[in-house]
């Protein structure tokens, strides 16, 4: 396992292009749009310019990466559960799912991890989703050690000898250590988990074209100490720091400030020694593995290895991209391919900028033998300058501005326009002779159609995952749980619920799913009250909504 981990670890040529792309992406996202890619170093640096040279940046990327984001989440996505069978027992079974879901999507913090979601996806142009379980969430209890062999002591000697399962088991699972002596831990019980993933972190087969024919994946992470120490069984002698490589989270954090310390995005400076690197490997079912397994890695060894339990996810990670490419697995973004674009009008905003100063202060022809020094010339009103007759400097004269620079930045406006898919209309501008709010709108939904494979391929991906989040606590949570949902008329709704409630009789017929989780987009109602109000006005009137009923009159009101 380590040696097939390390040789594809090795294997870094298309790797390094891909990091490469993003950390450019990233640094124009911010702003930094003057850095480039040094092969020999492999880091971002900015390179040295002559004093009068101009580096004006107008940021054009930042708000097409805002608006992608927030086209998405305007949508709110949410989690909503296909019935088994036909069943009253099935359908009631799905609502409690749906339920529990809606309950998840609050208590996981789904809103904000979307946004760190779309986030990725919008920047590098990939994104990855992990659902687990996690056993250090939820509510703290103290239990005894014996409880956890899953057997039921009749006397003090079978509970003295129970206890040593229980805690074997415990180690399996990183929860205690062979030193760790007390009969009863506090714990938590546990609780199901999702995650936003960074492109950086994911390492899938190399092989394959699609995530959906990845047949392996490598989830390399960087921990602190503390991280390691309390999760997996592993002695802190044991551990070392990769003091020769920069981190992610180094480098990324460097993006903020890429004048300071000499370059971004190296992977040859001084690592930190308080971070260790984690590498988790996943394989999907074969053959010969029905359920697929996985290990962990530290420091060149397999801390913990084991096959995926039956009833549990076989390869919780999903990939969502901006743009997809067809033959590769990795996509790209309307970010990425706008950055030419934003290179050249910099260029020519600088060079508008440069001119302007030649032209407010020009260069003087100073002849030689005129008796000139070259500090002479302080731009003071009133100023003396002593020449030697007739040696008299001039002024030159500065070359005309071609008058083609201005229809060169409003055709690099419009091309950002293009390649990004926002226009005026994205902005509130009617472009042209429109002027109905209906011609606008028409505008907005045609700019926004370009993003329906990157909604849909971002829903699909959701909706698998919550598949998986059902799943794992279908098997999982044993015990009694609350969960709180807002019902009917902004009620809160308090349901107790188990694993076993997920799954109905009908489990064991073929085409059953008991899983089958989708993902419900809400209607894009207007943001802005004006819109809104003109809305409410217009459900009243055609009698969509009737004023008179107190329901469609909190409707309105809500409007």
């Amino acid at each position: 396992t380590v040696d097939f981990v390390t040789a594809h670890l090795q294997d870094r040529g298309y790797r390094d292009k891909l990091e490469r792309q993003w950390y450019l992406n990233i640094a124009y996202f911010l702003g930094h749009q003057y850095l480039l890619w040094d092969p020999h170093s492999r880091k971002l640096y900015l390179p040295s310019a002559p004093k009068h040279r101009q580096r004006i940046v107008i940021n054009r990327l930042m708000p097409i990466v805002r608006r992608i984001t927030a086209s998405t989440l305007r949508q709110k996505p949410q989690w909503v559960v296909s019935p088994a069978t036909t069943e009253t027992e099935d359908q009631i079974t799905s609502q409690v799912a749906t339920h529990y879901l809606k309950y998840q999507w609050r208590a996981l913090g789904m809103d904000t991890k979307l946004i760190d979601l779309i986030k990725w996806r919008s920047t590098c142009g990939n994104a990855f989703i992990r659902v687990f379980w996690n056993p250090f969430k939820g509510d703290r209890i103290v239990a005894d050690t014996y409880e956890f062999s899953g057997k039921v002591p009749r006397n003090d000697e079978e509970k003295k000898e129970l206890r040593k399962e229980g805690k074997k088991k415990l180690e399996e699972s990183g929860y205690v250590f062979p030193e760790d002596t007390q009969d009863q831990l506090p714990l938590n019980i546990g609780d199901v988990d999702f995650e936003a993933v960074s492109p950086f972190n994911i390492y899938p087969d190399p092989n394959a074209d699609t995530f959906d024919k990845c047949e392996w994946l490598l989830d390399i992470r960087e921990r602190s100490r503390e991280y390691v120490l309390d999760r997996y069984d592993i002695k802190e002698e044991e551990l070392s720091s990769d003091e020769h490589s920069a981190t992610q989270l180094r480098n990324l954090r460097n993006l903020d400030s890429p004048i300071s310390g000499g370059g971004i995005g190296s992977t040859s400076e001084q690592g930190d020694k308080n971070l260790v690197k984690v590498i988790s490997l996943y394989v999907r079912p074969t053959i010969k593995e029905p359920t697929g397994w996985w290990a962990v890695i530290i420091n060149d060894k397999v801390v913990r290895k084991a096959r995926n339990s039956e009833g549990m996810p076989t390869f919780p990670y999903f990939h969502v991209s901006e743009v997809p490419v067809s033959g590769r697995l990795w996509g790209t973004c309307a970010l990425e391919q706008a950055i030419p674009i934003q290179v050249a009008y910099n260029r020519a905003r600088s060079q508008i900028i440069e001119h302007i100063n030649t032209v407010s202060r020009p260069p003087w022809l100073i002849p030689k033998g005129s008796g000139i020094n070259d500090s002479a010339f302080t731009g003071e009103p009133g100023e003396k300058i002593k020449y030697t007759f007739p040696m008299k400097p001039e002024l030159a004269k500065p070359v005309d501005f071609p008058q083609g620079n201005d229809q060169n930045v409003r055709q690099l406006v419009t091309d950002l326009e293009d390649v990004s898919s926002q226009h005026e209309a994205q902005r509130g501008v009617a472009p042209g002779r429109v002027e109905s709010g209906v011609g606008l709108a028409a505008l907005m939904e045609q700019d926004d159609s370009i993003l329906a494979a990157a909604a849909q391929q971002t829903a699909f991906a959701l909706g698998e995952a919550g598949g998986c989040l059902l799943k794992i606590a279908s098997q999982m949570v044993d015990e009694e749980r609350i969960v709180k949902v807002v019902g009917e008329g902004n009620l809160i709704d308090v349901k107790h619920f188990k694993g076993k409630d997920l799954v109905g009789k009908n489990s064991s017929r073929a085409g059953a799913n008991y899983f089958d989780v989708m993902v419900e987009m809400g209607a894009s109602i207007p943001l802005t009250p004006a819109a809104r109000r003109e809305l409410a006005i217009n459900l009243a009137q055609f009698n969509i909504l009737d004023p008179t009923q107190k329901a469609d009159r909190e409707k309105i009101l809500e409007l």
